[in-house]
């Protein structure tokens, strides 16, 4: 793309540079950049490294890098450096940049309105079920593609938009996207994606299969509830009962401040700042996903590489969720390597994996009454 836009006259005046990154990492295309193609101007660069940012800086000397962010990124950070890397940029005031979803969106019509929950994740069900609630919105849920399809086909009219997620059992988002379009006919009803992919190809995908949006996870409630009132038009909703979830105790008190490796703050921003919530959700990460090492190995002993990946791809989102970005990279390279069935040094993500996913479980144990994990066997 750099020699192609150079040609048209047209170069990037920045890149934004993902460090770790399959095939070609960010240090490694710079490189190339510098040594390997003439440019009429070299673009400033800004590399983005989820951990290690001290060993990427290392790495990145006599490299003409302008700015280091490390992940997450806020929305303010970004726009500090590229404003500085750029220089004449006017940033958005605070204000605007931290402004409340209930000031930009005003998403009180969303009371009443019925929506379809396609997920097969518990936790990631519990996380849409309670922001949503408290929006007013009912809910009811398919845990995979196949029980949305049979769920649509007595239900036609009765809801304003579904929330699909795209890998799950059974059948999978988009599969179950084109079957729901083939039943509505040209009944109009908003289908929007959820789905760990934010890549242009994906995208593609999910509009072919029919869809109208998409939601990136770990999802973000301000991005959830925005988008749904995007697609929600405001109308006369006969009002409902809403879901009725869980309880939740009081628990507040009991989260603390910090839990490496989780991030608290950022895994408080996907939750809407509800600490009970939070607090809940990590102890059923912990007992949902303490044998995920043991499963792991079970899978790739019988070569079930599909389902593997599965629990590769759950484990980034869900990682993601909480703000766990060692253990979300750890996932996805372990899940690139078994989607692609590229066996050779397999066995080291794996252990690379686990090795990350052992303290974010014993994290986790410290909010359960037992703080006793059961380490898996790296190597073996």
């Amino acid at each position: 793309m750099l020699e192609w836009t150079d040609a048209q006259g047209a170069g990037f005046d920045l890149i934004i540079m993902d460090w770790q990154m399959p095939g070609l990492n960010g240090l490694e295309t710079i490189r190339a950049i510098r040594q390997e193609i003439e440019l009429t101007e070299i673009p400033k660069i800004i590399l983005i490294t989820a951990y290690g940012r001290e060993e990427a800086m290392d790495q990145a000397k006599d490299l003409g890098i302008s700015a280091f962010l490390a992940k997450p990124t806020s929305q303010a950070a970004l726009l500090e450096a590229v404003a500085t890397v750029c220089g004449a940029m006017e940033l958005p005031s605070p204000d605007i940049l931290s402004m409340p979803v209930t000031e930009t969106v005003q998403p009180s019509h969303l009371r009443g309105a019925r929506i379809l929950l396609v997920e097969d994740n518990p936790i990631n069900q519990q996380i849409a079920i309670e922001l949503l609630s408290d929006f007013g919105v009912s809910i009811d849920l398919a845990e995979n593609g196949r029980k949305a399809v049979e769920w649509m086909q007595d239900r036609k009219g009765v809801y304003d938009a579904i929330l699909m997620d795209i890998q799950m059992p059974e059948m999978d988002g988009l599969t179950a996207t084109r079957l729901i379009r083939k039943q509505l006919g040209t009944q109009p009803l908003p289908i929007i994606a959820m789905t760990a992919h934010a890549l242009d190809q994906e995208r593609q995908r999910c509009r072919e299969a029919g869809m109208d949006d998409h939601i990136t996870k770990p999802i973000d409630s301000k991005v959830l509830v925005a988008t749904l009132a995007r697609w929600i038009k405001p109308r006369e909703i006969a009002p409902v009962s809403p879901t009725v979830v869980p309880s939740v105790s009081s628990s507040a008190e009991l989260l603390p401040e910090t839990l490496p490796p989780f991030d608290i703050p950022v895994a408080l921003q996907r939750v809407g700042g509800d600490q009970d919530l939070l607090h809940m959700l990590i102890i059923k990460f912990y007992e949902s996903f303490s044998d995920t090492a043991d499963k792991l190995d079970r899978l790739v002993e019988v070569e079930s590489f599909d389902e593997a990946c599965r629990l590769a791809h759950t484990l980034k989102g869900l990682a993601g969720t909480f703000g766990a970005e060692s253990l979300a990279m750890a996932s996805q390279v372990l899940e690139e390597a078994l989607r692609n069935r590229q066996m050779e040094g397999l066995s080291e993500k794996i252990d690379a994996f686990k090795t990350e996913l052992v303290p974010t479980l014993a994290a986790a144990a410290t909010l359960t009454d037992s703080s006793t994990v059961m380490e898996p066997q790296i190597g073996q």
